[in-house]
């Protein structure tokens, strides 16, 4: 399933963006490593909205859309030598304002537009914003979720090798959980990072993403993937952490039960 022309041409643009930031023909190591994660959320999220299932012109908006999302990461690194948001710039911000000010999506010529700017804008957020159009909400979820599970093959495939250290530097290896982060997630189902004081802080605030998960295919997928069961294995005993665990994996396991929805159209500008 072939990209539309206008999403082909916005994509010749990323690549040349991103090759501005290469030291003769390579990206830095932390840079490629953010352009291949780019590339594997853009195929999930293609693969999402063919499930969903979403028209052809859609899911190349999705494709498009999941390649742009972490446009403001090669600034940020080449501007101050970190992916930390809190002692750098927020990245999705800087990527809506790369785009607007720089590639042809400033322009308002593609279809969709309005949809990939806020998808990027919003794709890191705590929660998708009140006051985002409704248009907008079916494409920002989808690359809500493409990058979250993404990150919890990367997270755990670190982990798993004993490398996560290298990964969350900032974070104690310390086999502890926050009082004040487990009750913040029992109570609202987010967890904030200023919380995550340890690795085990950040693997549950990973697994409450699924609380935050918008589509079917995607919670399907974590299911299949066995994300909250390999969380379990590297958290410490905790009654109320681990039943928040099993709450989210039941609309996982919920979800790998569930029928295909009605084909639907965007609603994109």
């Amino acid at each position: 399933m072939p990209l539309l022309h206008e999403h082909r041409a916005l994509l010749d643009w990323l690549r040349r963006y991103v090759d501005s930031f290469r030291a003769g023909r390579r990206l830095p190591p932390m840079m490629q490593t953010k352009w291949v994660h780019c590339a594997r959320v853009a195929r999930l999220c293609r693969d999402i909205a063919r499930e969903l299932p979403w028209p052809a012109e859609d899911c190349s908006l999705a494709e498009t859309a999941g390649w742009l999302h972490d446009v403001g990461r090669f600034s940020q690194w080449a501007e101050y030598g970190t992916y930390h948001d809190g002692s750098s710039i927020n990245h999705a911000q800087r990527g809506y304002e790369v785009l607007l000010s720089n590639s042809p999506l400033g322009q308002g010529a593609i279809p969709g537009a309005t949809q990939m700017l806020d998808a990027v804008r919003c794709h890191n957020m705590l929660e998708l914003p009140a006051d985002l159009p409704e248009s907008s909400r079916p494409l920002a979820g989808l690359v809500r979720d493409a990058d979250k599970l993404d990150i919890f093959e990367v997270v755990l495939s670190y982990h798993e090798q004993g490398r996560l250290g290298q990964l969350l530097p900032r974070l104690s290896g310390e086999a502890a959980l926050n009082p004040a982060l487990v009750d913040e997630i029992t109570a609202t189902r987010h967890g904030s990072y200023s919380n995550a004081r340890t690795i085990a802080d950040f693997l549950l605030i990973m697994g409450s993403w699924l609380f935050d998960f918008n589509h079917t295919p995607s919670l399907r997928r974590a299911h299949h993937r066995r994300v909250i069961d390999r969380l379990k294995i590297h958290l410490p005993a905790n009654r109320d952490a681990h039943m928040l665990l099993e709450q989210a994996d039941s609309l996982a396991r919920a979800a790998a039960h569930c029928s295909p929805q009605p084909c639907q159209h965007l609603p994109t500008s």
